[in-house]
């Protein structure tokens, strides 16, 4: 499968005007760094991909040292069924505790058990 990304704009809520590229095996990579309003580049995502058809993942996004904003970006793609990196770093306590916040999601349960799988 072959992602793009749109500008780096786009990160912080502004719509991208790509066409979208031709094929099946093609979809839109993107980031999610607005921290006014996270739900923004998400919905500017779904928006996209209902004009071009393709496929969509959030690669990037909570470049914080609160856990908060985290599990809510987090909370809001799993409520879009977008995909994000199952790969949490967890440096930092705070980062255990997101893991742990976020486990109520039937998803991120199985992600949670296999990043405590991995620490031990």
């Amino acid at each position: 499968m072959i992602f793009y990304e749109p500008v780096v704009l786009f990160d912080f809520g502004i719509p991208t005007n790509l066409t979208g590229l031709a094929g099946d095996r093609v979809g839109m990579s993107f980031h999610d760094y607005l921290s006014k309003n996270f739900n923004l580049p998400i919905q500017n995502a779904l928006s996209h991909s209902r004009k071009t058809k393709v496929a969509l993942f959030m690669t990037e996004f909570g470049a914080s040292v609160d856990p908060a904003p985290v599990i809510k970006v987090a909370n809001l793609a799993d409520s879009s069924l977008l995909p994000w990196p199952t790969r949490i770093r967890l440096r930092s306590k705070l980062f255990r505790q997101a893991c742990q916040q976020l486990r109520h999601s039937k998803v991120l349960s199985l992600i949670y058990r296999k990043l405590a799988k991995e620490r031990t």
